[in-house]
Order: C-alpha cells, then sequence, then structure tokens
C-alpha cells in the first residue's frame, strides 16, 4: 500500500512540543526543555568577615600610596611655582628692555614719601608689563587688576593679610608677595637705578626667590620661606628658574653672606668687584 510520506515528513518538522499535543506525555517534554535551558541560581554573598578583610586591604593599600600621591602632588606644585617665576621673569625683562638695561626698582616712591611706596609688582602693573596675564577676580574690584596669578606659588597656604578681601598676592602690598626680589640688584626710585650689563654672574645670582614679602637681602632671612621640602625655588637674572638648598644659602650680615653670589652684593669694594663690572 501507498505510504503517506507528506505526513511523514509534516511529523518530522513538527516541534517536539507540539508532536503529542494535549498529552501528559508532550507538556512534560516542553517544560522538562524549558527547565534545563534556565540559568543557575546566583551565589551566596559575601560573608561579613570577608566584607572586613577586603575593606581592611583596600585601607592598607591606599595607605602605602598616600605619600606617594602627596609627593607627586607637590611636585607638580614646585614645577607651577617654578613656570611662574618664569613668566614674572619675561615681565621683568621687557622693562629692562624698555629702560635702558636697568634692573625693575624694587620699591617705587612714587610720591616721594617712603610711607607711600609701592614694590615692583605695581611697577610693572603701571607700566603694563602684565598686560594679558590672568589675574584672579574673586575680591574687591579695585583689587582684581592688582592680582596677578603668576605672582603666587601654589603651595603656599598663609593668610596673606588681616583684610578678608586679600586672598591672593595683591602687587601694592608688600606682605601679601609669594616671591621676595634681590634687594642688592633691585634698587629703590627714586635714587641711582642699577644697569644689568654690570653684573658679572647673571646665571647665579638671584632675581627672586620663595618668600613671604616683596624684598629680601642676606640679612633679612626672614623674608624668605621655604615651601618645598629643603629648598628654595628662585628665578635668576639671565631668566633660568631653579632651586637651591636652604642649607647652602648664606643668610646673615657677615662676610660669608657678602661674598655669596646669590647675593651679588656690593657691601664692600672688594666684593663689588667680585660680581659687578666697573
Amino acid at each position: 500500500a501507498p505510504q503517506n510520506t507528506a505526513g511523514f515528513a509534516q511529523q518530522q518538522n513538527t516541534p517536539l512540543f507540539l508532536k503529542e499535543k494535549g498529552s501528559a506525555r508532550g507538556k512534560e517534554n516542553f517544560f522538562s526543555r524549558e527547565k534545563k535551558l534556565s540559568f543557575p541560581l546566583a551565589s551566596s554573598p559575601f560573608t561579613l568577615i570577608e566584607l572586613l578583610v577586603v575593606i581592611a586591604i583596600i585601607a592598607i593599600l591606599a595607605a602605602m600610596l598616600m605619600p606617594a600621591l602627596q609627593k607627586a602632588r607637590e611636585a607638580g606644585r614646585e614645577i607651577t611655582c617654578k613656570n611662574n617665576m618664569v613668566h614674572v621673569g619675561k615681565a621683568t625683562e621687557q622693562y629692562s628692555s624698555d629702560n635702558r638695561e636697568y634692573f625693575v626698582p624694587r620699591r617705587v616712591d612714587w610720591t616721594g614719601v617712603t610711607t607711600e611706596n609701592k614694590p615692583w609688582g605695581w611697577a610693572l602693573v603701571q607700566g603694563k608689563y602684565f598686560a594679558g596675564y590672568p589675574t584672579w577676580n574673586d575680591s574687591y574690584a579695585a583689587y582684581n587688576p592688582m592680582q596677578i596669578r603668576s605672582m603666587e606659588c601654589p603651595s603656599e597656604n598663609r593668610k596673606r593679610s588681616s583684610e578678608d578681601s586679600v586672598k591672593h598676592v595683591n602687587v601694592q602690598l608688600n606682605g601679601t608677595y609669594d616671591f621676595a626680589i634681590n634687594m642688592n640688584t633691585h634698587r629703590i626710585l627714586p635714587g641711582t637705578p642699577v644697569s644689568r650689563t654690570k653684573l658679572r654672574n647673571p646665571s647665579q645670582t638671584m632675581q627672586f626667590m620663595d618668600g613671604k614679602d616683596a624684598w629680601i637681602q642676606y640679612n633679612l632671612g626672614g623674608n624668605a620661606k621655604l615651601r618645598h621640602g629643603t629648598k628654595y625655588n628662585m628665578l635668576f637674572e639671565d631668566g633660568h628658574a631653579g632651586s637651591r638648598e636652604g642649607s647652602g644659602i648664606v643668610f646673615g650680615g657677615g662676610s660669608a653672606a657678602y661674598g655669596n653670589a646669590i647675593w651679588a652684593s656690593t657691601a664692600t669694594d672688594a666684593v663689588k668687584n667680585k660680581f659687578w663690572k666697573n
């Protein structure tokens, strides 16, 4: 008898759960397959002790890494400080170029009265040598143009003034400065200015350094301030920034300080001839 091949083929292509539609066996096959495809249950969570162990390990690692991170942050601040010094040095260099190679004065007695003097940063602002330099604009409006960002060291954290409105270096106010200029090379105006062409060793003579006042010299060590470990950042008269160990800078009024190349002192004729050309 002829076989019903079409029916057989249809049966072969029919899904398993439809082959025995309505039967208990068909339902069993369908649900048993579905069960095989299901995902296993999630594993049990951490115990309290395991969680505390993990937290303790993280805390230990953080404590080990913290000094290294702080050291890296301070290294970044030291680099920023030197970069700021170089930017300020470009302004003082431009001043000298425009004024017959004379150094920028450390102080300008602008009315002829000593008690109404203005520091060297103020002279640069008035001469527009800081034109285009970013300023801090978060205080009394009249102070904003005087708050040159490059005049600051990012490692400084002292309270600069009793005035709450003075939070940054204000070039009109001596005690707010972070960079103290060398009094031996930068004189007072009105007076006799000094030409930078007369300096014998500009790459060894400090122009300004880490400090907490507008100016400094060998007998004003209290105006210096260590901010970067045991070293002072400083800009030299040739325009390059560097650092010197605090123990290597001679402070005081003795001949040892006079003979220190950083200061280029004019205390005696012998010392003057060592650092200055006739």
